[in-house]
Formats: C-alpha cells, structure tokens, sequence
C-alpha cells in the first residue's frame, strides 16, 4: 500500500468530524446567535460530503470487478446501487437531514460488510480494511452524531 495511503485516508475524515462537530455545537441548548444557523449548512455540507465518499467507495468495487474478465459481475451493480443510494439520500435530505444521514450510514455499513468479504476472499490488498475500517467508523459516528444531535437536542 502506498505511504501516502493512511494520511490521506485521516485527512478524508475531517470534512465529516468537522461537520458533525459544527452540527452538534449549532444544535446546543443555549448557543448564541449565529451559533443556531450554523445547523442547516453543517448538516447539508457533511451529508454532501457523505454522499460523495460513498459515490467514491462504490466506485471501489467497479475497480475490482474491472479486471475481471467473466462478464458482468455483481461488483458492478452494487456499484452503481450504492451510487443512486447517495444520490438518494441527497434527495432525502431536503425532506429531513436526518434520514439521510441514516441511509449513508446504512450504506457505508454494508460497503464495509462487502469489503470484509472481499478480504477474506483475497480480494482486496493487504492493508486496506485496516484503513477502510478506521475511515467507515470515522464517517458513521460523524453522521449519527448529526441524527442524534438533530434527533435529542430538538430538530431542525
């Protein structure tokens, strides 16, 4: 795995810890002004960002599935499912933040659920699932932070 790997893989978690970090604060009981305006951009910004990362994990699998020559394979679906699943909560969230940010985290979790099996069947390099490990866990606490936040601080 390259060097450059892990700090890169780190360096992708700000977006979400700084999102939900601004989230949680905005959502503060007492917060002054502007504080509470804060909620509404830190929830789309980390949620557009999720979107994304997921876009781009999917996007993992179409590589994997690239060199293999059998024909269309599952990898390739799942790809693009899990593609329109962010596109999907984006849509969502114009309707409630929230429920998109359990969708990405739903659909971050069997990402990561398919690259264990992935890895266990040798199909992803070595050193991989320890950083996708940390960055998923990194990016389903940030969005549940948001849910929870918006859910027991009284929504937005």
């Amino acid at each position: 795995m390259p060097h450059l790997l892990a700090p890169l893989t780190l360096a992708g978690l700000i977006p979400f810890l700084a999102g939900a970090g601004l989230f949680v604060a905005s959502k503060w009981p007492g917060m002054p002004a502007p504080w509470p305006t804060y909620a509404a951009f830190s929830s789309l910004a980390t949620i557009g960002y999720g979107v994304t990362i997921l876009c781009f994990m999917a996007g993992t699998r179409w590589g994997l599935a690239l060199p293999d020559r059998a024909g269309p394979s599952l990898q390739f679906l799942g790809a693009v499912l899990f593609s329109l699943l962010g596109w999907a909560a984006l849509l969502v969230y114009f309707y409630h933040g929230t429920v998109a940010a359990q969708l990405l985290s739903a659909g971050f979790l069997v990402l990561w659920i398919w690259d264990e099996l992935a890895y266990a069947r040798a199909r992803v390099p070595d050193g991989y699932l320890g950083l996708r490990r940390f960055a998923t866990v990194g990016a389903i606490a940030s969005l549940q932070a948001i849910y929870w936040a918006d859910t027991l601080l009284l929504g937005y």
